[in-house]
């Protein structure tokens, strides 16, 4: 075995791509400002096919290209970034836009990217604020439309929606007491 088999594959280049598509076209603020349309024609024409996702090869189409988007366009490392709510309020038209032309599954994948990213961040404040703040993940996905409320409602009741992103069940779980149920409170409530 060489030391090259050893090695997690890199990411795909074609998520730094993506990535710099959309922060030409964002202001100083961070808010999304170009053709929403136009972001996701360019996800398309980038294409997913044979996608390294999270140093593996993910040939699940939804799956890397809910990765893609979600890589492009959330930008919440640090304790000083915006949290993972507050990127998508700035970015809810491209992330519309993607789910609207992506097909039955966009949905179900943006929710289980959206997971896996929070899942990934380092433990720690950064992490441990967005998992208190993931209730408002899930409320602007809804009030923007870019997630209706039954696949919002099965995600909740799903710990398992994302295991091809081989997220923890134990940190589902978790997200799912607190922020799910926080959310499905307030859609109880009237919002």
């Amino acid at each position: 075995m060489s030391d090259d088999e050893d090695e997690p594959l890199q990411e795909d280049a074609r998520i730094v791509q993506l990535y710099n598509f959309a922060d030409k076209r964002c202001d100083e603020d961070g808010k999304y400002t170009g053709d929403a349309k136009e972001f996701s024609d360019y996800v398309e024409s980038l294409g997913t096919d044979s996608s390294i996702v999270n140093g593996s090869m993910m040939m699940n189409r939804p799956v890397a290209r809910a990765y893609f988007i979600v890589s492009a366009l959330i930008d919440s490392d640090g304790e000083e970034e915006a949290t993972v709510a507050e990127c998508i309020n700035l970015k809810m038209k491209p992330l519309k836009a993607c789910v609207e032309s992506g097909g039955e599954e966009a949905a179900k994948s943006l929710l289980a990217a959206l997971e896996s990213y929070v899942s990934r961040m380092e433990d720690g404040p950064s992490q441990a604020k967005n998992v208190k703040g993931y209730a408002e993940v899930l409320k602007h996905l809804w009030e923007w439309e870019i997630v209706d409320e039954d696949t919002l409602k099965a995600w909740v009741e799903d710990e398992r929606a994302g295991r091809a992103f081989d997220v923890p069940v134990a940190f589902a779980r978790k997200l799912r007491e607190g922020a799910g149920q926080v959310f499905l409170q307030w859609l109880e409530e009237g919002e």
